[in-house]
């Protein structure tokens, strides 16, 4: 309802995020893909919100193997 509502995009990719491998409606590239966009999004809307960038290092972490760039992530 509010496209300028940062969290909802958090919310957006966890969901995509935490999505079981087995599920058959969505590829895990596609997965891949629409967390990073709504992880993306919710930092353009706010550059400074915490569960944004913690969503992102989960995601570099647990799913991309981008372990330094997780830290980063989890550090800011």
């Amino acid at each position: 309802r509010d496209p300028a509502y940062a969290k909802a995009y958090v919310a957006l990719a966890n969901a995509y995020s935490t999505v079981e491998l087995g599920y058959r409606g969505i590829t895990a590239e596609d997965r891949i893909g629409l967390a990073r966009g709504a992880i993306e999004r919710a930092l353009e809307i706010d550059p400074e919100l915490g569960a944004a960038y913690s969503a992102r290092a989960i995601n570099r972490c647990f799913i991309e193997w981008k372990f330094a760039e997780a830290e980063r992530d989890y550090r800011k």
